[in-house]
């Protein structure tokens, strides 16, 4: 057979084989599944970054519910816990319809109290340690509170250091209080890692007050604003009762003259009986003479009285025998009631109001 005949069988025999092939599977064999590359390949989601914003942003704070009503408590909200990122979450306390943002992040760090009109935060480890070494509490925060119109006179007449009003509502005034000293305590000394998570903390308690007002639809508080004090009706003014006199003893009259109105010690003349002669009109010592008799035998002698001066006159009453009444001094009127007759306490009322 010649060389072409070979040829052209053998072709032939390679095209029945590839066609019984075909017949037998009824489908081309499929080709080897690609190996995925690394542009293709999953992905899991990356956490969320730190937030650059400052303490109190408005970051991620949709994700995080508020806390129920809190009054008194001092635990952490349960929606803070188990969240990835928490650190970037701000946690809402409540005290009446008022919304107080605390970053997650400084929870663990803190000791957060709540009441109907108020909300107290301190540093933990600072209350309880300088509780526990001084008997004082320390790492006090802020402090922020509702007062009535009422109280706000007396609110600023106060002056309370560290206080201010920063916003009201129209019902109420709410105040700010930060501490006035040195409120960071540890009693091993504080570290430098403690003063930087203090400082941390003390610039958010700066922020707090601002962010509240802004937070809650606050309006901003001014002097102008502030309630004028209200002046009490006279009716609803204390009213005091009478007391029984305690010098007449509700008697009305004068205790020393007994309500005559003259001088008990002069009778009402203005005169009593002289105190240096008894009434005698000259002078005891020489009898009226002027002159005294001194020394025996020969230095017996007569010489001029010194208490009279040789006049033989009395000097306290010039020979009249009575002086001045040194009670109503010389006036006929009883010195106590001043000749009214009447206690001079009560003015003869006989009781005091």
């Amino acid at each position: 057979m010649k060389q072409p005949t070979r040829f052209v069988l053998f072709f032939c025999f390679v095209l029945a084989v590839i066609g019984a092939n075909v017949l037998l599977h009824g489908r081309h064999p499929e080709p080897a599944a690609a190996k995925p590359s690394s542009s293709s390949a999953y992905q899991p989601p990356s956490l969320p970054q730190e937030s650059s914003s400052g303490p109190l942003s408005s970051s991620g704070s949709s994700s995080l519910p508020a806390s129920s009503s809190l009054p008194g408590s001092s635990s952490l909200p349960a929606s803070s816990s188990s969240v990835p990122g928490k650190e970037d979450k701000l946690v809402l306390y409540r005290f009446g319809t008022i919304q107080v943002a605390v970053p997650g992040r400084y929870l663990p760090y803190l000791k957060i109290e709540t009441a109907p009109q108020g909300i107290s935060v301190w540093e933990k480890a600072s209350l309880e340690q300088a509780q526990a070494d001084t008997g004082y509490p320390g790492g006090f925060l802020f402090n922020i509170a509702a007062i009535s119109p009422e109280e706000v006179p007396v609110f600023i007449a106060d002056d309370r250091p560290g206080s201010y009003i920063f916003a009201q509502d129209g019902q109420w005034y709410y105040t700010f209080t930060g501490p006035t000293d040195v409120q960071l305590y540890r009693s091993n000394g504080v570290t430098d890692a403690d003063q930087e998570l203090w400082d941390q903390m003390y610039q958010f308690s700066q922020e707090v007050a601002e962010d509240t007002r802004l937070r809650n639809g606050l309006s901003p508080y001014t002097p102008a604003s502030a309630p004028a004090p209200k002046i009490p009706d006279s009716s609803s003014l204390y009213q005091p009762q009478p007391v029984e006199c305690p010098t007449c003893g509700g008697g009305q009259l004068c205790i020393q003259c007994g309500g005559i109105g003259s001088c008990t010690r002069c009778g009402g003349s203005g005169k009593t009986i002289c105190t240096s002669c008894s009434g005698m009109s000259h002078c005891m010592s020489c009898g009226g003479r002027g002159y005294i008799y001194a020394g025996v035998g020969l230095a017996f002698r007569q010489e001029k009285c010194s208490n009279c001066r040789g006049t033989g006159d009395c000097r306290t009453c010039q020979n009249t025998g009575r002086m001045t009444c040194t009670a109503c001094y010389g006036s006929p009127n009883c010195f106590f009631c001043q000749g009214l007759g009447l206690c001079p306490t009560c003015n003869g009322t006989g009781y005091l109001w």
